[in-house]
């Protein structure tokens, strides 16, 4: 009797806690907007960039760079990436602070020079717009990681290096063995700013802050996600709440309805990320971001 009685406590106890955790997992797939474009955009034409010059360097020739093409778009896991070989004009984009970003535009995408150079002052001239932390990495912080979600050890993000400005209707992503992303400007699905932000996230600061032993807390203490793709992974998670982030900290005349309405969902990560900032003397430039203590 009293076997079958502990066994009928162990029975119910197991049930609680399967309860529980069926529980936590529901509250942890919530999520407030439907995606990262719901901000909609959030950086001006005319805003500051640091974008000091962009130089031409050369065209290639007999097929010089190798890439893996981004999935098609409009979904997540559908699709296979394809490994290729292109010829590219090459640009140079020096930023204020020294950092240089090589802008590889494939000539199957710019059949010319002046289309190539259009190309790369419009995204280099954007990439100068957003936080420079998110341009140039966090190589000044110190310590090592290991990102489980890339599989890769390093010791610290070096941020983007090369972007890849190529032809089809395909998902923009970022390479983190190469520090580089893919973009597609025939993907009429993407708001350029948000989504460089995003790719720049995964490059610069992702690692650091899905190792950081405040950031898990954070996202149990907030019991939501700021998106449904945020769900997918702790490093997607980070890519889309940067934006959200810079939305509520580094943007003027930004909706105080959409402020509100961030705040209140996320809290405890927008707090992590204005600490991260300001602890590791991160600079936001040419943004202005106000960081609350």
């Amino acid at each position: 009797m009293k076997k079958f009685l502990g066994i009928l406590i162990l029975f119910l106890l197991s049930l609680n806690y399967a309860e529980a955790a069926t529980s936590s997992e529901a509250k942890n797939k919530k999520y407030v907007y439907k995606s990262l474009y719901d901000l909609k955009k959030i950086i001006k034409k005319e805003d500051p960039s640091d974008l000091k010059k962009l130089k031409f360097i050369r065209k290639s020739e007999n097929k010089e760079f190798f890439a893996m093409s981004g999935k098609p778009a409009g979904c997540n896991d559908c699709g296979k990436r394809k490994s290729y070989e292109y010829d590219a004009f090459v640009f140079h984009a020096i930023y204020n602070s020294g950092h240089k970003i090589i802008f590889l535009v494939d000539i199957d995408f710019a059949k010319n020079l002046e289309k190539a150079r259009e190309y790369a002052s419009k995204y280099s001239n954007t990439m100068g717009q957003i936080p420079s932390f998110l341009r140039e990495g966090t190589t000044k912080l110190d310590g090592e990681y290991k990102d489980t979600n890339l599989g890769v050890g390093t010791g610290t993000e070096r941020g983007v290096k090369v972007i890849v400005i190529a032809k089809g209707n395909k998902r923009w992503w970022a390479d983190f063995n190469q520090s580089r992303f893919m973009l597609y400007p025939q993907n009429k699905y993407i708001v350029k700013e948000l989504i460089l932000m995003h790719e720049s996230a995964h490059l610069s600061i992702h690692g650091k802050i899905t190792t950081d032993v405040k950031w898990y807390p954070a996202v149990l203490a907030d019991g939501k996600y700021i998106t449904k793709y945020a769900r997918t992974d702790r490093g997607e998670d980070v890519a889309d709440t940067i934006s959200f982030w810079v939305a509520v900290r580094c943007i003027k005349n930004f909706s105080e309805k959409k402020k509100n309405k961030i705040l209140k969902s996320i809290p405890n990560r927008i707090k992590f990320l204005d600490d991260f900032v300001r602890d590791n003397k991160l600079s936001t430039s040419p943004m202005v971001c106000a960081l609350k203590n």
